[in-house]
């Protein structure tokens, strides 16, 4: 009973520390009237997806078919970032594996939806596609570099370059 006290004490705090109400610094206050420009016009615009690495190769992913269709509506101002995890389980094996062209065909449904795309495309490897931290992570890394760049054929697409920061 006393736990259960004390629980519920600290869930009073807790939620008594939260609020909905937006706060600004003095200076922020009159942000949307010091904004030079139409308040309508778009900068640019940036697309994040992640851990997309292991799509149905039959039917399009429901989350690639909506980065795609906001794509077609996006000009020369936009960017799209695959944020890592982008082959699963252990990124890109090597030429020789058997099952190459099925881990070919994770990555390539995810740059299918950036062909007709005007904008930047940036590729980031996450964990897993550094071999799930193995052995064989750098390498993997490499591989998938190498295979993005040369399918998408738009220069410098995979960061850090040669798996390096």
């Amino acid at each position: 009973m006393k736990r259960a006290l004390q629980i519920s004490f600290l869930y009073l705090v807790f939620i008594s520390c939260s609020s909905t109400k937006l706060y600004y610094s003095s200076e922020a206050k009159k942000w949307q009237e010091l904004s030079p420009g139409n308040q309508n016009e778009l900068i640019y615009e940036i697309y994040l997806i992640g851990d997309a690495g292991s799509p149905s190769l039959e039917i399009q992913e429901p989350n690639l078919k909506l980065l795609e269709h906001k794509l077609t509506n996006s000009s020369e101002r936009s960017a799209v970032v695959f944020l890592g995890d982008n082959i699963y389980l252990n990124g890109l094996p090597d030429s020789t594996h058997p099952r190459r062209s099925f881990y070919e065909g994770r990555i390539i449904e995810q740059m299918k939806t950036v062909e007709n795309f005007k904008g930047k495309v940036f590729f980031i490897p996450g964990n897993h596609d550094w071999d799930d931290g193995g052995r064989d992570g750098l390498a993997a890394v490499q591989r998938q570099e190498k295979f993005v760049e040369d399918y998408l054929n738009r220069g410098n697409t995979f960061l850090p370059d040669n798996g390096f920061p």
